[in-house]
């Protein structure tokens, strides 16, 4: 009875000051590629060819968020490369999934709620391809495949000894690895159980970490500070209470 009182109160202190959020939905121009699985996940209605269907752990658990906050939302489609800039200028109101470390040319004018879920990225090989990776060094002569507009590490992008090459999505990067037309890629633990599951791919392993583990928030216009404090509390209320881990066993995750 307590809690539901709590939960009541939570949301009618905020409603009043409800805010309509526009959030920022990846796009590459190609609906089967606009998906970040498990994350997000965007496919086309088939009863109704002009609306999308977005889920995924991000989306359900912002759905749950703003029922305790009031706020409500609109998704707005962009490219990367735009939408990111757009958060700091105020253009986009919310980014789901982020970093203060993956955002660094975006700093200024962005705000951060407290983390609600951890990305693991590993080196993901062929089975019969497997080798150590210490340091950079160790992909001199190697072919790796990265993804299109992420950050990866300048030591890496720089290195003349190392071939790369470029998918637009987690999807063509492990068929590219399954196929054995590149040597190794980086790839989100949780997105490689998840595709590799629905791509019925089972002849690639996921290697040493490429980087620790990092925090994963959602990003805010500076000018949202109240929404983020209103935000913070109800994130930690759906975690504590076990709605993020019913989510995330929803997508076949362990959060």
């Amino acid at each position: 009875m307590k809690i539901v009182l709590f939960l009541l109160m939570f949301c009618f202190a905020n409603c009043a000051s409800a805010a309509n959020l526009r959030v920022f939905l990846g796009d590459t121009g190609h609906i089967e590629q606009c998906s970040f699985a498990p994350y997000s996940i965007v496919t086309i209605d088939p009863e109704h060819p002009n609306q999308l269907q977005i889920s995924g752990v991000a989306h359900d658990f912002l759905a749950e968020v703003i029922k305790l906050t009031g706020d409500t939302i609109e998704y707005v489609r962009l490219p990367a490369v735009r939408a990111l800039p757009n958060v700091s200028e105020g253009k986009i109101d919310l980014e789901l999934f982020a970093n203060p470390a993956w955002r660094t040319k975006h700093s200024e004018g962005s705000i951060y709620t407290i983390a609600y879920l951890k990305s693991y990225d590993y080196y993901v090989f062929p089975k019969d391809k497997v080798f150590r990776v210490m340091t950079f060094t160790d992909l001199v002569g190697k072919h790796v495949d990265l993804i299109r507009g992420y950050g990866y590490d300048t030591a890496l992008m720089n290195h003349i000894g190392i071939k790369r090459s470029e998918s637009v999505n987690e999807i063509m990067m492990l068929k590219k690895l399954s196929q054995g037309i590149v040597d190794v890629g980086v790839i989100n633990a949780d997105i490689y159980a998840y595709q590799t599951k629905q791509l019925g791919i089972n002849n690639l392993v996921l290697g040493d970490l490429y980087s620790p583990p990092a925090d994963v928030s959602m990003r805010f216009n500076a000018k949202h500070q109240e929404v983020v404090e209103r935000f913070n509390v109800a994130i930690a209320r759906l975690i504590k209470d076990g709605t993020l881990s019913r989510i995330g066993k929803k997508y076949g995750l362990n959060l």
